[in-house]
């Protein structure tokens, strides 16, 4: 028995243990307010001038230096079906979040590849995308995103959301990828340049082979920096038409 009493006495330091250090993990939202008046003067700058290279420089350098290994804010966002959820509770799994906003349209390519890492993933990884908007907008929009991701929107005319999420819609625009591993420490932030035009064969929307593949690997290279095992499905191939 007093063996026993030790084992258990043993094991309930060392959750408090984990749960202090967790603790002393500083949050994202409260990082990111700390630097971003600066990181978006800095930008505005830089962009105003059109010096794209010193704008990316600048974002790398707040994600590298300042938000990764930060602790994700368990923020409220709303389901479809209009139910309140805690991001960090909710999902259980490393989380691929994407941020995004009924005026801003990704391409096809970009959605492609996606849908294609969603289907190969999404065993091991919860895929969310976050909009602003209201419900039966991002519902239309959310249609071309395959199945297996959890859409999630915030109507900010609604009073029911924290003020700190507000700095992930006005902080970086869209969209925005983050990556959240299974602590819910941040472990990147990537945003994808626009490759160009959506191209049109006989007057119809085809898939640029190139694009699709420069979205496909920026995607994958933000998924598999974490250090979970993938136990993936074979990837699945979607048509591409050759310009």
């Amino acid at each position: 028995m007093k063996k026993i009493s030790f084992y258990i006495l043993v094991l309930a330091l060392q959750a408090s243990t984990i749960c202090i250090a967790q603790d002393n993990i500083p949050r994202f939202s409260e990082v990111l307010a700390q630097n971003l008046t600066k990181f978006k003067k800095e930008s505005r700058t830089a962009y105003q001038e059109k010096d794209f290279e010193r704008g990316r420089f600048l974002f790398d350098s707040l994600v590298e230096h300042c938000l990764v290994k930060t602790k994700f804010d368990n923020f409220r966002v709303k389901k479809l079906n209009g139910k309140i959820i805690s991001i960090n509770n909710y999902f259980q799994k490393p989380l691929f979040l994407m941020t995004n906003t009924l005026w801003c349209i990704k391409s096809d390519e970009e959605i492609a590849a996606v849908n294609e890492l969603v289907k190969k993933y999404h065993k091991d990884i919860d895929f969310v995308a976050l909009y602003w908007g209201t419900k039966d907008d991002i519902r239309v929009a959310s249609k071309k995103y395959a199945k297996q991701v959890h859409v999630t929107f915030i109507n900010e005319q609604m009073n029911v959301f924290c003020n700190e999420i507000k700095n992930l819609k006005h902080s970086f625009g869209f969209p925005t990828y983050f990556f959240i591993d299974k602590n819910r420490l941040v472990s990147n932030i990537i945003k994808l340049r626009q490759l160009g035009p959506i191209q049109k064969k006989n007057g119809k929307k085809s898939i640029n082979k190139s694009d699709f593949e420069s979205y496909k690997k920026s995607i994958e290279d933000l998924i598999l920096i974490n250090d979970f095992t993938l136990k993936t499905v074979p990837t699945t191939t979607i048509k591409v038409v050759k310009n």
